[in-house]
């Protein structure tokens, strides 16, 4: 019999919401990270990756985009390799690399790092390739159950997410497939457990990387794939010029076949490129919120395949974002444009903007401190003189954006944009949490009340269901859906010329969010007429189909459903969702030669799955098939020894047969 856990959509597929995380919403919520002093990493032995580098270098691995601009523009260019926005995606570098290597067994950086939930631990270890050469890995060590023996799983390590200017994460790849590594290189601390290892459910190999964490990384196309994290081979790099003046193509060429000596005479004016510092201030905002703006949840809302914003268009358009109603002291590591839209000085400034005291392309520790101070300055020339009051050494930004550790994030503080007269004293944080609202009360965000991009109230509601669906509150979510027209109706797919270009009920994924919702919820008549609506608007939209699939199984229509997988078996070549769904009809068709090609064609794709291990253990056993019913039992322990129901299917299979454990 299979385990009844292959049979649940809600547990498949998620919406394509956030850029650093895709989880279920009931994962949110036991978020909880310790993160004191329990590393075992000397600081003195850590490894300054950005300070490895020479500009040379960061020149020589930067997009082409910035190579072709370093001609004419030297300084901005020189200005923008010392920035990490510029390196915020790559491999592994080189010096770093060969740091892990020389590391001994007893060195900091080649320690275990124990995560008391899991009862697993982690390091970087060097293994070598089958052609002799060595290679970095992550390897995870899980204590047995039940008397049972240690797993010991690894992933490759090559490439990283972050400069390294303080902090990367390490792409873990397990074949085609994208991971993050749950250990985390600091620059002040060595290796030390990701936040996300500290959850009720800790992910250890399993938190996929997919398009949505690399999209504020790079200004590369990135593969449309799924799975999600079946990125293969890409090779993307760090943001170029192009992210904030838009395609450069026309404006280099038009610039190259200038000569030099008579450019003056020949330029007529037309740059063919955008300068960002002559858009309004909302507009400049704009480039910046992209990426540093997460609030709470996150919605994109165009379809799939839609081009990505050209900068100068109007962000809020395009997406919402939604932070807590109730805004408090803490804020996260991405929260800068809504602590600095929170501020009385940003209010009272419609011309305000981060340009407004950051250079657009050195980093601050390039531009120095003493032009914030300016920036500050340039508005409240008296200073304290007008309120008397004493800066006891301190300055204006160490005085009114206090330095914190944000409530996300551990081993490091960055100044608080919320620019107060008496901030809060900075805080240390001995939990982590990921979301920012303690209440649950959450609202789109604008960047000035009365602001930005006007919604319809239907839009409005449909939004606000995705985001309260997205923090896993179920119930608040199909309180907002109830108010939209029914799922199945004519109206319920049908935008008004009032909606803008991408009216938010022509959106598949709200529909297959409203789905997944009345799924959860039970209502399965309701759920399914949901996930059609999205197939209407978007007949590929795999996760909907796969999720209609399941609802098919579950109500016995069985040919119905596999007539769905039948078109998603040539569709998405590389999922093993589609031979999920097969085995489970094959196997209600009492089909068992189909069962067992299902299960294996499943795993040939992604040999990681210790439930689909398990469920093929116990077909074998209903096939009389024992010594191979406990290979794929202990392939599932190796993959989860705390697979409930694991353990004790091995033993009795042990007993009847004579085996070990």
């Amino acid at each position: 019999m299979l385990s009844p856990d292959l049979g649940s959509p809600f547990s498949r597929f998620l919406p394509r919401w956030r850029l650093a995380v895709v989880l279920l919403p009931a994962a949110l919520l036991g978020w909880l990270a310790a993160c004191g002093g329990k590393e075992k990493a000397n600081p003195t032995d850590a490894f300054h990756l950005w300070f490895q580098r020479s500009p040379e270098q960061r020149l020589a691995q930067a997009p082409e985009e910035v190579r072709s601009c370093q001609p004419c523009h030297r300084q901005v260019v020189a200005d923008w390799l010392q920035n990490g926005m510029s390196d915020t995606l790559g491999p592994l570098p080189e010096p770093f690399r060969q740091h892990l290597f020389q590391q001994g067994e007893e060195d900091a950086l080649r320690q275990w790092h124990q995560n008391p939930r899991s009862q697993s631990r982690y390091r970087v270890e060097t293994p070598t390739d089958q052609n002799g050469h060595a290679t970095l890995a992550i390897v995870e060590e899980r204590l047995g159950v039940d008397g049972g023996p240690n797993t010991r799983r690894s992933q490759e390590l090559g490439y990283r997410i972050g400069a390294g200017v303080h902090a990367i994460s390490l792409v873990a790849r397990e074949g085609p497939r994208w991971f993050f590594a749950p250990l985390e290189y600091f620059n002040n601390v060595g290796f030390v457990l990701a936040p996300t290892e500290f959850r009720n459910q800790p992910l250890g190999l399993t938190r996929t990387i997919t398009n949505e964490c690399l999209a504020c990384h790079t200004t590369d196309p990135l593969p449309e794939s799924f799975p999600l994290n079946h990125l293969q081979d890409a090779m993307p790099v760090g943001l170029s010029c192009n992210s904030c003046h838009g395609p450069g193509d026309a404006h280099v060429a038009k610039m190259t076949a200038l000569k030099q000596s008579d450019r003056e005479q020949a330029y007529d004016g037309v740059s063919e490129i955008l300068n960002p510092a002559g858009l309004p201030a909302e507009r400049q905002l704009d480039l910046c919120a992209r990426c540093h703006l997460q609030g709470d949840a996150r919605l994109e809302l165009t379809p799939d395949g839609t081009p990505r914003a050209v900068p100068g268009e109007n962000l809020f358009q395009r997406r919402a974002a939604y932070v807590p109603k109730n805004p408090g002291p803490d804020y996260g590591f991405v929260s800068q444009v809504h602590r600095l839209s929170l501020s009385a000085c940003f209010q009272q400034s419609p011309d305000m903007s981060c340009a407004s005291c950051h250079d657009s392309h050195a980093p601050p520790r390039v531009q120095g401190r003493q032009s914030f101070l300016d920036a500050c300055q340039s508005c409240h020339p008296q200073g304290h003189v007008r309120s008397g009051a004493s800066m006891k050494g301190g300055d204006c930004v160490s005085c009114h954006m206090r330095l914190s550790q944000p409530f996300d994030l551990g081993h490091m503080e960055v100044h608080d944009h919320w620019v107060r007269i008496r901030p809060p004293a900075p805080e240390h944080f001995s939990t982590l949490r990921e979301i920012e609202t303690t209440d649950g009360q959450i609202q789109r965000y604008r960047y000035r009340a009365g602001g930005g991009h006007e919604f319809s109230a239907r839009e409005e509601a449909a939004m606000k269901a995705m985001a309260l669906a997205h923090l896993g509150n179920t119930a608040g979510a199909l309180r907002e859906f109830q108010t939209l027209p029914a799922p199945g109706s004519p109206e319920a797919i049908r935008g008004t010329k009032d909606e803008g270009p991408w009216p938010v009920l022509e959106l598949p994924m709200m529909h297959f969010v409203r789905g997944r919702s009345l799924y959860e919820s039970r209502d399965l008549a309701q759920a399914e007429a949901a996930y059609r609506d999205a197939l209407k608007l978007d007949p590929k939209l795999a996760e909907a189909r796969i999720n209609l699939a399941w609802i098919l199984v579950e109500l016995e229509r069985l040919d119905e459903a596999q007539d769905i997988v039948q078109g998603l078996l040539v569709d998405l070549p590389d999922s093993e969702a589609p031979w999920n769904l097969m085995a489970v009809v094959a196997e209600k068709k009492q089909r068992p030669e189909d069962v067992e090609e299902a299960f294996q064609e499943s795993l040939k794709r992604n040999p990681t799955q210790a439930a689909i291990w398990r469920a093929l253990g116990q077909h074998r056993i209903s096939r009389k098939r024992y010594s191979e019913a406990m290979q794929a039992f202990q392939q599932a322990y190796t993959v989860d020894p705390k697979l409930p129901g694991l353990s004790v299917d091995i033993r009795k299979l042990a007993q009847s047969i004579g085996g070990n454990f």
